[in-house]
């Protein structure tokens, strides 16, 4: 039996990068990189991972409504930019978190709703972030209850298995799936409550 070889059309990326690739992500990285400097000229704080990226401003009750109206015009500004390149921001994936800590709390500033491509995104308790879950409060709560309950989830699983595994394949899967969860990082645990502790 001869194969026949056949290769697909050719067709131009006028942009964005081929996904799937090896240098997919390092090439997304570097299109959008001129975002970088949009963002920084709204004097907004940023943190860029690939594809996911977060906007940070510091909002207090003498300086709410110009942080809130530079933050949403940077927003509008890094929709248009997206646009034009051929990407596509969905706000119904963005939320917004109001974090407030140590001597501030109580003394939350009021925020209701922030405007993301047009869309009204009212502040979440709690925002997911690279598998970290962090509450307003950054007490790691909600983040340590995830965490044991897909802990329990998977040791539940594995006991139905458990007869079928030798020692040692039991411990390397124990070690894989449920170890490398508790750990996943555990230096945010620094400062953490002595409850969140005894629950992990």
């Amino acid at each position: 039996m001869k194969w026949k070889l056949h290769s697909s059309d050719y067709d131009a990326v006028t942009s964005g990068v081929p996904q799937g690739s090896a240098l997919g992500p390092q090439l997304f990285y570097m299109y959008i990189a001129p975002l970088a400097g949009l963002i920084k000229s709204f004097g907004v704080r940023y943190h860029q991972f690939v594809n996911d990226g977060q906007l940070f401003v510091a909002i207090s009750n003498d300086n709410r409504d110009i942080q809130l109206a530079t933050l949403e015009q940077c927003l509008l500004k890094v929709h248009e930019w997206l646009l034009h390149n051929g990407l596509f921001h969905d706000p119904d994936k963005s939320c917004a978190v109001q974090f407030v800590t140590g001597r501030w709390r109580g003394s939350e500033v009021d925020v209701t709703s922030i405007s993301v491509s047009g869309v009204s995104i009212e502040p979440a308790a709690s925002v997911k972030s690279l598998g970290i879950t962090l509450d307003n409060r950054l007490s790691l709560d909600q983040h340590v209850t995830d965490v044991c309950k897909a802990c329990y989830y998977h040791i539940r699983t594995l006991c139905h298995l458990r007869d079928s595994l030798p020692d040692d394949v039991a411990k390397i899967v124990v070690v894989s799936i449920i170890t490398s969860r508790l750990d996943y990082c555990n230096s945010l645990f620094f400062g953490m409550s002595a409850k969140n502790f005894s629950k992990l």
